[in-house]
């Protein structure tokens, strides 16, 4: 079943870079993004025209794992939304967000020995969405 909607999404990490654009197409599977570090994306979708009305409250749901470059699961000292701490020693998270944010939204995860991973959205919602993220640590040098 294809959920229609119109999405701004931004997808960034702690690093800095030249973002890239997509202009998807409505059958784009975006349930699953994979970033590397550095790596910035806007995905902007046009909606469907055959439609159902929009939903009154839209949420996006995420399910964050957090690993290291292995694929092994790391324990995160924090997880941060928006500059509040939400979760402290834990290697796997859900966040559900209202679907209609009035500014970006940041989720930045720290933990020993790792470098800050960070990822920041932009949104616009006109049904609800899940996505799993992968959060893939990478080793302080």
């Amino acid at each position: 079943m294809r959920f229609p909607l119109l999405l701004l999404l931004v997808v960034a990490s702690a690093c800095a870079s030249a973002p890239s654009t997509i202009a998807a197409p409505s059958n784009l599977p975006l349930e699953h993004l994979v970033l590397q570090p550095g790596e910035r994306l806007t995905i902007q979708i046009s909606p469907d025209p055959n439609a159902s009305p929009p939903e009154a409250n839209p949420r996006l749901f995420l399910e964050i794992q957090v690993t290291d470059k292995a694929g092994k699961p790391v324990t995160a000292d924090s997880v941060q939304l928006d500059e509040q701490i939400l979760y402290q020693e834990i290697d796997r998270f859900a966040l559900t967000l209202s679907g209609k944010p009035e500014n970006r939204t940041t989720v930045r995860i720290t933990a020993n020995g790792y470098e800050t991973w960070a990822i920041a959205f932009r949104f616009n919602l006109k049904h609800s969405r899940h996505f799993t993220l992968p959060a893939q640590l990478r080793r302080k040098p």
